[in-house]
């Protein structure tokens, strides 16, 4: 006997699927992916029933989750009694889930080894078959499938195969939570005069036209402000380096900036090395295509992050 909304309660609580990790660290950014797809408060022992660990457990992880959260602008809503709940603007919580995921991306030793083309095997070996990264099987697998499928299916048309693999993913991994988020009701935003900036870019055509198949896929209607953080994450990711394009590399205009910031980079290496690499023509077609997409995430204060800086600056810290 009891009300209702109680027995409402337990019978959310009993259908709780328990979430397999492996250790504190994989627990807590689990916990984060979680409470970013969340849109109610959720009781303590809700999640302490997810991850089979205790409610002071979880209030600890809360406690060292909340500066990380923080980072992208999202703050811990906490009522005693009723829950907890994330708050923020939808652009924030996108970056959040979309940095969670390319974490354990980044972690995966297959990354540089599978045909990442192939939308078979970049689902299994890296998408699924993740062994301890279970974070990315938190990622809507129909969705998942059916953006891989567009990405195979389309590739050409949309010069897809020119990007780099991490490129290549990110924007699967982009795609996928954006049409994952206006599924549930929730779209960005973008300031007029930035959207209207962007639409003159003739780039900006190939977002639309990416778009226009998700349209139709999913049935859904992209906003203007969708395609364009598509736009920005289409230029934003890194090309292959293919020698054979340098020709037309150096014609391009938009190319011009990160030819000379190219050309600074290596006068000021060769300088602290005590040796001349201005004649390596790989090392600076390799750092001009490079520098071309990130030129662009400066230029449009696009959120620059490297998961790997912190061992870079271990490994290589000279």
């Amino acid at each position: 006997e009891g009300k209702e909304e109680n027995k409402a309660f337990l019978l959310k609580e009993l259908k709780v699927q328990g979430i397999a990790y492996l250790d504190k660290t994989e627990r807590r950014n689990m916990l984060i992916f979680e409470l970013l797809h969340s849109e109610d408060l959720e009781k303590l022992i809700h999640y302490a029933g997810m991850f089979q660990v205790s409610e002071a457990t979880i209030s600890n992880d809360l406690d060292a989750i909340e500066p990380w959260l923080q980072t992208y602008d999202l703050s811990l809503l906490r009522k005693p009694g009723f829950g907890v709940q994330l708050i923020g603007k939808e652009e924030n919580f996108r970056r959040a889930i979309t940095s969670i995921v390319n974490q354990s991306i980044v972690q995966n030793e297959q990354l540089q080894r599978i045909n990442f083309l192939d939308s078979s095997s970049l689902l299994h070996q890296i998408f699924i078959d993740t062994g301890s990264q279970s974070i990315l099987k938190l990622l809507d697998q129909d969705i998942l499938t059916r953006v891989l499928h567009v990405f195979e299916t389309y590739q050409h048309e949309l010069s897809l195969d020119r990007y780099a693999s991490v490129g290549y993913i990110g924007l699967i991994i982009h795609l996928v939570i954006a049409i994952e988020r206006l599924l549930s009701g929730k779209t960005i935003t973008m300031e007029e005069e930035l959207l209207r900036a962007l639409k003159e870019d003739p780039y900006y055509k190939k977002a639309k036209e990416l778009t226009a198949y998700f349209e139709e896929e999913f049935h859904i209607e992209v906003p203007e402000s969708e395609s364009a953080y598509v736009f920005m994450n289409l230029k934003g990711a890194r090309m292959k380096y293919a020698v054979e394009k340098q020709d037309e590399l150096t014609k391009m205009l938009d190319e011009y900036d990160c030819m000379i910031v190219a050309d600074d980079l290596i006068a000021a290496f060769g300088r602290l090395m005590g040796d001349d690499f201005s004649q390596d023509k790989v090392l600076y077609q390799g750092l001009a295509s490079h520098l071309r997409a990130t030129l662009h995430r400066l230029n449009y204060h696009m959120r620059l992050e490297n998961p790997l800086l912190d061992q870079i600056k271990e490994d290589f810290r000279d």
